[in-house]
């Protein structure tokens, strides 16, 4: 019953990007009604990362993990930017702005603030700029690494894709909560043109959530992809564009801030640009290789392992077992045998007869 379910609202696609962003700006709206511009933000902050996470769980080629684990995710990347947003807030009240409206150090757009003050210093710049950003992203991901001790969650790379997606997003909503927290409270949103607003939110509400979805969906595809392949590189190359890409981001926003809402939200747009061409690499890489590991046109066999019938590949697509005969070595890009290959292989055999051949005088 529960899979009739679930098969008719995927039919259906009840839950979809649109639907999401029509309820998230119902509640926004009401929230505005209730004048709580802060719950507002935080409402339409989960539209984005919501939406993001149902479209890309539409990539995946096995569709057998829990409903659960992606709301899962995203509640622990809430809590992980919750607590660093915390930390980087009172950073930059200790050593660079003191009494701004919002919280400049959990997610930027210092504004009039930041202009005041001008350039952080070198503590600022090391704390907010360097070493949160990696403990952050590490801090994300250690959800859905997790979450590979189910044999369900460790059979495609896109697993890791889709969980660090939502890890991220939840990170970045997470510091958004601590951001705008002082207008949940109550404050005062006075100051700054709508102009200066209009990019913070835009800033907040979308780039944030598309950054941080991004590079955390790359550093836990990379640890996917090296567990199914034993390639260093297959490790190295996502992981290095992930944090590499915390670090350039939220650095350069730091010196930013002081030209500006406008100026910052136009580096947040180039930093989702170039993010955007490496995810076009990182995700092809990944779908390349569940396909393969999959063999979509292989036969199918027994799991020696956990004894269910699976598709001919690398691994079981129920436990992750390997499945690689010996006879092929260690070489994963070693080719895999399927039906096409068995065919040939019979048609080039000699046929056994039952009668002797005499030999000729």
């Amino acid at each position: 019953m529960v899979e009739r379910i679930r098969a008719f609202f995927d039919e259906k696609r009840f839950i979809s990007p649109g639907t999401i962003a029509i309820a998230g700006a119902l509640l926004a709206l009401l929230s505005l009604l209730s004048n709580n511009a802060g719950l507002a933000i935080i409402f339409a902050s989960l539209v984005i990362p919501v939406g993001f996470l149902v479209e890309i769980s539409r990539r995946d080629l096995i569709k057998d993990e829990p409903r659960w684990s992606t709301p899962a995710m995203l509640a622990w990347g809430i809590v992980a930017g919750i607590v660093m947003g915390i930390i980087g807030a009172a950073v930059a009240a200790e050593w660079w702005i003191e009494g701004a409206v919002l919280h400049v150090g959990a997610a930027g757009f210092g504004g009039e603030a930041a202009d005041q003050e001008g350039s952080p210093g070198f503590a600022v710049l090391l704390l907010i700029g360097i070493v949160l950003p990696v403990l952050g992203v590490a801090f994300a991901a250690l959800g859905p690494y997790w979450m590979r001790r189910y044999p369900e969650f460790r059979n495609e790379v896109m697993d890791g894709v889709s969980l660090g997606a939502a890890a991220g997003c939840g990170l970045a909503t997470g510091s958004t909560i601590v951001f705008v927290w002082p207008l949940v409270e109550g404050g005062s949103a006075d100051g700054g043109s709508v102009s200066d607003w209009t990019a913070l939110l835009l800033g907040v509400l979308v780039m944030r959530p598309v950054i941080f979805g991004m590079i955390v969906s790359f550093v836990c595809g990379g640890i996917w992809h090296t567990a199914m392949t034993q390639r260093s590189v297959d490790l190295l190359l996502p992981v290095g564009i992930g944090l590499g890409g915390a670090i350039v981001y939220v650095f350069g926003d730091l010196l930013l801030q002081a030209s500006g809402t406008r100026v910052e939200l136009l580096w947040h747009i180039i930093i989702v640009i170039a993010l955007l061409a490496a995810a076009r690499i990182v995700l092809l890489r990944a779908i390349a290789q569940d396909r393969f590991a999959r063999s979509l046109r292989g036969e199918r066999i027994t799991c020696p392992v956990c004894g269910a019938t699976t598709p001919l590949g690398l691994f079981c697509a129920v436990c992750g077992a390997r499945l690689q005969p010996a006879t092929v070595g260690n070489d994963d890009t070693a080719p895999i045998p399927t039906l096409v290959d068995t065919a040939a292989g019979a048609d080039g055999a000699q046929p056994e007869t039952s009668e002797e051949v005499e030999p000729r005088p």
